[in-house]
Parts: C-alpha cells; sequence; structure tokens
C-alpha cells in the first residue's frame, strides 16, 4: 500500500501498462518552472525532478513510486517536505498543472488556507458534487472520477504485490483475502478529500 512517508499523486494510466515517456525533460521542466517562481533557489529546496522513477533515492519509501513505471507524474514526500516531478510522465506544457497539484494542495493548502477555511472549501466542494449544477458539477464531478481511478489502481496494485507474494511462498490468496487487501488499501477519506481538492484546483 502506499507509504506513510510517501503518497502518490498524478496517477495517468488507468490498466497496469507502462506509460511512454512524454518527451519532456528535467531542463526543459525546470526553465519552465523557474519563470513562475520568485527565487530559483526557494524552487530548488522544496522540489526536484527527475528525468525517470530510477533517478529517484535509494529509499524504501520510493520504492512503490519506482515499480509504478510511467504511473505517477509527481508526489509529495512529506519526510523532506519536498515536491518530485517526473519528466518522462509529465506530458510538455502540464509541468506547471503538476507542480501546482503537489506544492499548491499537498504542501500547503491547508496551511495556507486555516484549518476552517480548508474545512469550508472541501464542504463547498462535496455539496457541489451532490447537488451542484453548470460548471462547478462538472469539474468536482470530474475531479471525483480521477479520484476513485487513482484508487481503483493503488487497490489493483495492492492485489497484485499479494498475490505475487503469495504465489512466491506456494499459496493461493482466498477471494476473502483478496477483497480484504482491496478494502485495506482504499483511501482514507482525508486522502480521498485532499485529493478531490487537488484536482479540482487543477
Amino acid at each position: 500500500g502506499v507509504k506513510v512517508a510517501v503518497k502518490k499523486r498524478r496517477v495517468m494510466r488507468s490498466e497496469g501498462k507502462e506509460q511512454k515517456p512524454s518527451g519532456n525533460t528535467v531542463s526543459e521542466i525546470v526553465t519552465n518552472l523557474r519563470k513562475v517562481f520568485f527565487s530559483p533557489v526557494k524552487m530548488d529546496s522544496v522540489v526536484s525532478v527527475v528525468q525517470t522513477e530510477d533517478e529517484l533515492p535509494d529509499t524504501a519509501d520510493m520504492d512503490e513510486i519506482k515499480s509504478a513505471r510511467g504511473g505517477v507524474q509527481g508526489f509529495f514526500d512529506k519526510r523532506s517536505e519536498k515536491a518530485w516531478l517526473i519528466a518522462n510522465n509529465i506530458p510538455v506544457g502540464q509541468e506547471l498543472s503538476v507542480l501546482l497539484h503537489e506544492v499548491g494542495v499537498h504542501m500547503g493548502m491547508r496551511n495556507l488556507l486555516g484549518k476552517e477555511n480548508y474545512r469550508k472549501l472541501t464542504n463547498q466542494l462535496k455539496e457541489w458534487h451532490r447537488s451542484g449544477t453548470g460548471k462547478e458539477k462538472e469539474l468536482i464531478d470530474l475531479a471525483v472520477g480521477r479520484v476513485l481511478a487513482a484508487q481503483k489502481i493503488q487497490q489493483d496494485e495492492a492485489v497484485a504485490e499479494a498475490v505475487a507474494d503469495a504465489k512466491e511462498a506456494g499459496v493461493e490468496l482466498p477471494e476473502e483475502s483478496i477483497q480484504r487487501i482491496r478494502t485495506a488499501a482504499k483511501l482514507s477519506n482525508d486522502v480521498a478529500t485532499e485529493e478531490m481538492l487537488a484536482y479540482f484546483v487543477e
């Protein structure tokens, strides 16, 4: 499942297939993002860009991201308080959107708005999802759909990993165990709400 310190973000695949490289490069992303930062030093302190998952640090927390192979465009590492972007997985021109998703929402939206305003905003989004109309309803439904798709991928990966481990041990997992794994891999309400807001902001 998702580690405590590192949470996967920006899942872009709908099946377990590897994505083709986007054609984007570390250099192009850094150049484009530095145009929107007042201070390149500040940007470097909160954002790291790598070409592929293989260039991420060799830590246990990064193993799940590395194994996604094209499925993660970026993520926020709570331990280092840094956003990581993976150039191969980000279509050209979408780097700012990925950065805003990671830094703007996962890193600081709650702190920026304050606990009460954050709660009011997320409650408004939930209300639009339940009974909204027009553009707001359309955008929040799209955001919720993306959260559900990301959750399904996370659950599928957890099940696949457990089945592979069981097979290696010469054991077949009963359906009941697979369902328990799927339930355990479900996003918490807090994470699902945070993701919904992140996708809506995009």
